[in-house]
């Protein structure tokens, strides 16, 4: 802390809007406890520098007393995803135009969301540091709110929806960046323009937008950062009322500990949700949720009878879900999860079935509209094709179904591609393959696709 510049000696006034930060903080609904907390994490996520911040050295930079450092300044920004001139911490520029969170406090239509979003520049791990920010702040605002009534926000639901479909055929870390900066623009609506009367609908909005999020920070690898996004969800949809997004939220949350093999607690989550799948797709999503933690656990016969729970609520669909792309369970997504479950069974009847479904899920994806295409879920349908076919010592179908997936370039790969494979890979190791020169070369393949980038990639 002795690089922090005293008033008395730097600076001769404080800066106009010093105090913005207390403004900033108290919007996000944070202590001072809790952004020293927060500041601490963020400089060890993004440069491992351990800090001796604590809430003294906030309350002395709201008050003016003293000027954060450079350093402290940058982790002001990506804490409360503004720039330095909205913190106060710069003069602004005459001609430099007001930006959307000054545009928000100054009392903008709710049409402003559609403006044109400024280019998140930095690298990943400043992203995900970014929007796990948010997701707390979301947590600690809405713990301390009270709102229980809504009207409809048609145009801030209208552009989660569309992101949501984007999604399926857009690289989630870009996604993750606009959702990020959707919801801050939400947050500052909820804190500071908003009245109690529409702040069930604005969150629903920002469960929409921790969703997305979470989908996005676990494609990228980042399953703790997806945990916080669900749970900012979750806060979500419960100050929303949404049953059918606390049911997508269990089921995402169930999903998150599959990806990090919590198998037990994955089956519990999803059974968890079941209270609450009432409408929409939310109850198949979550039985094919429920069955492949069963088949992870090696419980056959459950997950075969869980399965037929889930081609029952498939029959039963008759409301719509909350949003559309990736908070629609579609028939594909049905097949895809059957095929899934099935082929962590090791009997043969098993993965017949697993090779039938990821078949009819990469045909179902195929014939689908453009715009609807989850090309992710369709290549992890290729990858689970591919495994079903190693059980069935089926080599050649083994390497044509998953030569569209070690074809994709490296910047497109997501986490679950390079996981699942990896495991395609440990099979072919161990079964009646490992003799062939074939197999041999193909597990060189996919060791190499399975390689993690670099945590600091560009955007």
């Amino acid at each position: 802390m002795e690089n922090d510049i005293a008033i008395g000696q730097a600076l001769t006034v404080v800066q106009p809007g010093q105090n913005r930060l207390r403004a900033y903080r108290l919007a996000a609904g944070l202590t001072q406890e809790e952004v020293a907390e927060a500041l601490a994490n963020l400089a060890w996520e993004r440069d491992r520098e351990r800090l001796a911040v604590d809430a003294n050295h906030v309350s002395k930079w709201e008050r003016g007393v003293i000027r954060p450092r450079k350093f402290y300044r940058r982790l002001f920004c990506i804490l409360y995803g503004a720039t330095e001139e909205d913190l106060g911490l710069r003069p602004r520029p005459p001609s430099v135009p007001l930006s959307g969170g000054d545009l928000a406090r100054s009392g903008f239509p709710v049409g402003g969301l559609t403006e044109a979003l400024p280019q998140f520049n930095g690298s990943l791990a400043y992203l995900l540091a970014a929007s796990t920010a948010g997701a707390t702040a979301l947590v600690s605002g809405a713990a301390r709110a009270g709102y229980d009534r809504s009207i409809l926000i048609a145009q801030a639901y209208a552009t989660a929806d569309d992101l949501a479909i984007r999604y399926l055929t857009s690289p989630p870390a870009p996604i993750l960046a606009e959702a990020h900066e959707r919801r801050r623009q939400l947050l500052l609506m909820l804190h500071d323009q908003i009245p109690p009367a529409m702040a069930r609908d604005l969150y629903l909005v920002a469960g929409l937008l921790s969703g997305i999020s979470a989908y996005a920070c676990l494609d990228l690898g980042h399953p703790d950062a997806a945990t916080a996004q669900a749970e900012a969800g979750h806060v979500c949809a419960a100050y929303a009322g949404h049953d059918g997004l606390r049911a997508w939220m269990y089921g995402t949350q169930s999903l998150i500990a599959r990806f990090e093999g919590r198998y037990t607690q994955a089956l519990d989550l999803a059974r968890r949700g079941l209270e609450y799948a009432t409408s929409g797709s939310a109850l198949d999503r979550l039985r094919c949720g429920e069955a492949q933690s069963l088949a992870c656990l090696g419980d056959r016969n459950g997950a075969r009878h869980v399965l037929e729970l889930a081609d029952e609520a498939r029959e039963k669909l008759a409301a719509l879900d909350v949003a559309g792309g990736i908070f629609t369970f579609t028939e594909a997504k049905h097949a895809y999860y059957s095929g899934s479950a099935l082929i962590w069974l090791p009997g043969l009847e098993e993965a017949r079935v697993a090779e039938e479904q990821s078949r009819r899920a990469i045909e179902l994806f195929a014939a689908g509209p453009p715009e609807q295409r989850n090309l992710a879920d369709e290549a992890l349908a290729h990858v689970y094709l591919g495994t079903a076919r190693v059980t069935l010592g089926d080599l050649d179908g083994v390497i044509d179904a998953i030569r569209p997936v070690l074809d994709i370039p490296p910047e497109q790969r997501i986490s679950w591609q390079r996981k699942r494979l990896a495991r395609l890979g440990d099979m072919l190791h161990g079964h009646r393959f490992q003799r062939s020169r074939v197999a041999t070369a193909l597990q060189e393949e996919i060791s190499a696709f399975s390689e993690p980038v670099p945590p600091a990639d560009p955007i």
